[in-house]
């Protein structure tokens, strides 16, 4: 049989975690919502696009 290069090591005991790689969205913008003058410009360019 050959030489495995293959070595058994001990299992550690170390909890890793994994960092989240996105920004909170209260970062990126100042808020969530829209005005109400966005809204009815989002109404008006909808109804004309029919």
């Amino acid at each position: 049989m050959a030489k495995s290069h293959l070595q058994l090591v001990a299992p550690t005991t170390e909890i890793r975690t994994v960092r989240p790689t996105r920004r909170p969205n209260a970062e990126l913008r100042s808020r969530e919502h829209l005005t109400e003058t966005e809204v009815e410009r989002l109404v008006q360019a909808a109804t004309g696009n029919r």
